[in-house]
């Protein structure tokens, strides 16, 4: 008789448990929020900022930089035939003119035998036209004329200025040592800075009282 009673009581006391349990599970699940259901979203991605465009070199800045480049890389031999060559240019005070002075040394003695002037108006100048080259022992840039014209005036001048022969040509030519990076580098700059002179003689030359008379914006 006993037994049976501490049986029964073992079962109603497991059987308590059991409720208590099942009331907890259903309490937190009446608190704790469904989950959403999952969507497909495409996170959006910060796209890269692009890298702002190099300014522009001025006129002055970009003479200043084909000087420099020049310089650097001179003086350079000639051909092998004992001169050392050193170019440089500077541009007329109206600035319609590109000027060129190319100094000759004796290799030897380093002494300067003579030098020449060369000069050319920018708008004859065709600068979708220049070249640039590599011979054995120079780099060389051609500003070439437009339609083939003799645009170029060059005079000769010994060591004591004397005036010595004075030609024409259909070119402009710089040289510095072979180094293909700087000499292609120094093509641009040359075509940016004939492409520059002409806008700014354009505009100086340009009507502001006449609507078709400036040059249209490129």
């Amino acid at each position: 008789m006993r037994r049976s009673l501490l049986t029964m009581a073992l079962l109603l006391f497991v059987l308590s448990v059991m409720a208590i349990v099942a009331d907890a599970q259903v309490r937190k699940a009446a608190v704790t929020p469904s989950p959403s259901p999952t969507t497909n979203r495409t996170i959006p991605t910060t796209s890269p900022t692009p890298t702002p465009a190099k300014p522009q070199l001025s006129i002055d800045e970009t003479v200043d930089y084909i000087n420099k480049k020049l310089a650097e890389f001179s003086p350079y031999e000639y051909s092998g035939d004992h001169r050392l060559i050193r170019d440089s240019i500077k541009l007329s005070i109206d600035q319609r003119k590109i000027i060129e002075t190319s100094l000759e040394y004796n290799k030897n003695t380093k002494q300067l035998e003579r030098y020449f002037v060369g000069e050319a108006y920018v708008e004859n100048l065709s600068e979708s036209d220049f070249k640039a080259y590599n011979r054995d022992t120079y780099s060389i840039i051609y500003l070439n004329c437009t339609k083939e014209d003799k645009c170029v005036t060059n005079k000769g001048f010994s060591a004591n200025n004397e005036p010595r022969d004075t030609d024409t040509y259909d070119f402009l030519s710089i040289g510095h040592s072979p180094d293909t990076q700087t000499r292609d580098r120094l093509l641009n700059a040359f075509k940016h800075l004939v492409k520059s002179l002409k806008e700014k003689i354009k505009r100086a030359g340009a009507d502001p009282n006449d609507p078709f008379a400036n040059p249209p914006k490129r």
